[in-house]
């Protein structure tokens, strides 16, 4: 069962989510501020070009459209995710913290763990 919020940071979120998890990096890069900061698992990168050029390689790595959300809650400024997508017909977890600006319209930081990439089939 899913248990998804309903805040506008959420619904804000999950489009920002949807919208990379169906590739359209153009409508994922309007969501996110200039100095955006990235956190992954070995990762730290600032500003938009790098955020999307490691958002360029994630979404090549997996099958378009096979983002699910698990569940999600957030506040007036931050949601955290839970959320897998497809490798090779397999799933790759993550947990995500996103925050947004002041308004609510752009990530000024994303904070993730990720699962290991699966292993495709031999």
């Amino acid at each position: 069962m899913s248990v998804v919020s309903d805040s506008p940071t959420v619904e804000f979120v999950r489009g920002h989510m949807e919208a990379w998890g169906n590739h359209d990096l153009e409508a994922a890069r309007r969501n996110v501020a200039e100095g955006v900061e990235f956190f992954g698992n070995d990762v730290h990168t600032v500003g938009i070009d790098a955020y999307m050029e490691g958002l360029t390689y994630f979404t090549a790595a997996f099958d378009r459209g096979s983002l699910r959300i698990i569940a999600a809650r957030g506040d007036d400024r931050w949601a955290m995710v839970m959320a897998e997508v497809t490798v090779a017909g397999r799933p790759w977890l993550s947990a995500r913290i996103l925050e947004l600006d002041e308004t609510g319209s752009k990530v000024t930081a994303e904070r993730v763990i990720f699962t290991a990439p699966p292993t495709p089939p031999a």
